[in-house]
């Protein structure tokens, strides 16, 4: 029985996979992200999350990461990378990217939630340029702050290069993903770009979609909620 339900819900994620990459709907993919920002606006528990977007190098969104299983359980998302200038408060891209990673455990159905990670610095922006990098293994991320006070006597550059939150119904906490594999997404960045460009080049590009800017305002709103 195990082993059926193990093989259903690795069909489940790859059948997700398959789809989600001929899917480039470029447009969609930014409103989602832009969809899960307001709601981080408009959450009471986003300080630490507004901070660590100020202050950091670059920001990825995933809106909608899809975890199922029972007793070994796997998650699925897709979404997008923004580099910022805390110095100038300049944002550069985006470039595509995908998450995914299995867990063991007590685990019965599945769920969905949106996961942010907040590159805190070049360490963190390096794995991002490159093409697939697994959280714990390449780069160093841990749960993100997530109260206003969490930085009090604190420099966000001295911690880990990423700081990973998860958000659901509302609520933002700091969760571990160690073990996820960050994988670029090339065809959807060429659809973006309307032509091919590597991460190095998209991640020094200021963005030119309309649409692409409506979600930076959003970002920036996020900011001024920080202290």
């Amino acid at each position: 029985m195990k082993k059926f339900l193990g093989a259903v819900l690795f069909l489940a994620i790859s059948c997700c996979a398959a789809v989600q990459a001929k899917d480039y709907h470029v447009a969609a993919r930014v409103k989602e992200a832009q969809a899960a920002v307001e709601k981080m606006i408009r959450s009471k528990s986003a300080a630490g999350l507004a901070q660590s977007v100020k202050e950091g190098v670059g920001v990825a969104i995933f809106p909608s990461v899809v975890k199922a299983g029972l007793i070994v359980g796997g998650r699925y998302g897709e979404g997008l990378m923004l580099r910022h200038d805390p110095k100038t408060g300049q944002w550069y891209g985006p470039a595509f990217f995908s998450i995914s990673g299995g867990s063991v455990g007590l685990q019965i159905g599945a769920s969905s939630t949106a996961l942010v990670l907040t590159v805190n610095n070049e360490k963190g922006m390096k794995a991002f340029r490159g093409g697939t990098f697994t959280l714990g293994a390449d780069v160093a991320a841990v749960a993100g702050p997530s109260g206003r006070n969490s930085y009090v006597g604190t420099n966000i550059n001295a911690d880990a290069p990423i700081f990973s939150y998860s958000i659901t119904k509302g609520v933002f906490a700091g969760v571990a993903l160690d073990g996820s594999v960050i994988s670029e997404l090339p065809r959807v960045n060429d659809a973006c770009w309307g032509r091919h460009l590597n991460n190095v080049q998209i991640f020094h590009r200021k963005p030119a979609r309309k649409d692409v800017q409506a979600l930076i305002r959003k970002l920036n709103q996020l900011i001024s909620l920080a202290k």
